[in-house]
């Protein structure tokens, strides 16, 4: 395709286009961009040497609005054409997802390339859970040992309602849970804060309290009324 598929034309087109194609003289055309799609186009007007017009058109315009040439660079790129196939920035949400992933399975390579790519260990999902819980959970000793000797991430950080600390309680990983106790004495000096529930008052006893305390202020203003009558 890419040598002798648009005909007399097929030199030029694997030049300018840079792209593996098939024309025919019904006027549809098959182009293929190499690990990434297969575009086709049906336009019946021919030019002379038997491809679409519009067809062969299309595969210019579209060479120069996107990264795809057999020429063009893929790795330093030193143009404005936009390539799809290089992924962008990872956000937030994908970094966190990846280290979850990475923490479960116990894949500490990935987990130390991260650390090393500068991303922040203590990011913690949409419940709070940082990768430090997860490992805890799991009873990934070899994490732990890395988030906390290496990474230095917080032990005191709590998720909804507990520490990396309890889940390793929970799940029986007693050795887990005194390392990650140890660091969480030493920052925190023996203290670790305590989640306190606090109960509201009852509405009606509020309004009981305030309607007596009203009765109490009307009363005194009375009696000060009637003693300086006298």
């Amino acid at each position: 395709m890419y040598s002798c598929g648009m005909y007399d034309y097929s030199g030029q087109f694997a030049f300018q286009v840079g792209l593996p194609a098939k024309s025919g003289v019904s006027g549809a055309m098959v182009v293929v961009v190499p690990n990434l799609m297969g575009i086709c186009i049906w336009s019946p007007p021919l030019d002379k040497m038997g491809n679409s017009v519009r067809g062969v058109s299309f595969c210019k315009k579209m060479i120069e609005t996107f990264n795809f040439h057999n020429y063009d660079s893929l790795l330093h790129a030193d143009t404005k054409k936009i390539d799809p196939r290089k992924r962008g920035v990872p956000n937030e949400s994908e970094l966190i997802l990846e280290m979850m992933f990475a923490t479960k399975k116990g894949n500490i390579d990935d987990v130390r390339r991260m650390f090393l790519g500068g991303i922040d260990l203590n990011m913690s999902d949409y419940d709070g859970r940082t990768p430090l819980h997860l490992a805890a959970s799991e009873g990934q000793s070899l994490m732990v040992d890395f988030f906390l000797d290496i990474a230095h991430v917080n032990p005191l950080v709590r998720d909804r309602v507990e520490t990396a600390y309890d889940d390793a309680l929970s799940f029986g990983f007693t050795k887990i849970a005194e390392k990650i106790k140890s660091y969480m004495d030493k920052i925190s000096g023996g203290f670790v804060p305590m989640l306190v529930e606090i109960k509201l008052p009852n509405i009606f006893l509020i309004f009981l309290i305030y309607s007596s305390m009203l009765q109490n202020n009307s009363s005194r203003k009375s009696s000060t009324a009637v003693a300086r009558k006298r």
